[in-house]
């Protein structure tokens, strides 16, 4: 009995401590899928100020929806190098233009953020010296358009 009520806390916990992401897609006659879009909803917590902590109340939850141009190719021109890289790399927007609204979000495997950072110029250099060697995975935004490409650190 224990057990069974130890794996239902367990599971319920997950469904209210971790955000949730929705993916809705919408096709063409066709068949074709011609936009996804991402709704991720956060929920803020609010702890007791003495030291233990025994329960979160959850007041209100935010919700985002992100639009995503869906083709076969990149949605913007982007060049990544060195590739595979030692620590720094290079990341070029050709067509980014000042004042253009655009991020970066570098993750590892296990989906830990490593980079997230606002891009402000057609060239931008990061340095990831300072994380293990492995593959990771590059979520550049620009005006609600995603590319993803991979990066290998040795």
């Amino acid at each position: 009995m224990r057990k069974l009520i130890l794996i239902i806390t367990i599971l319920l916990l997950g469904k209210v401590c971790y955000p949730q992401t929705n993916f809705t897609y919408t096709y063409d006659a066709a068949g074709n899928r011609i936009k996804r879009e991402l709704k991720v909803v956060t929920q803020n917590a609010m702890f007791p100020v003495n030291d233990t902590v025994e329960t979160a109340l959850f007041d209100n939850e935010q919700e985002e929806t992100h639009a995503f141009e869906h083709n076969t190719g990149d949605a913007f021109p982007t060049i990544l190098y060195p590739n595979p890289t030692y620590g720094q790399f290079t990341l070029d927007l050709p067509d980014f233009k000042p004042g253009e609204k655009g991020y970066i979000i570098l993750y590892s495997q296990m989906g830990k953020i490593i980079v997230h950072q606002k891009y402000v110029s057609a060239s931008q250099y990061f340095d990831i010296s300072n994380v293990l060697p492995g593959f990771y995975v590059a979520h550049i935004m620009v005006n609600d358009k995603l590319v993803i490409k991979k990066i290998i650190k040795n």
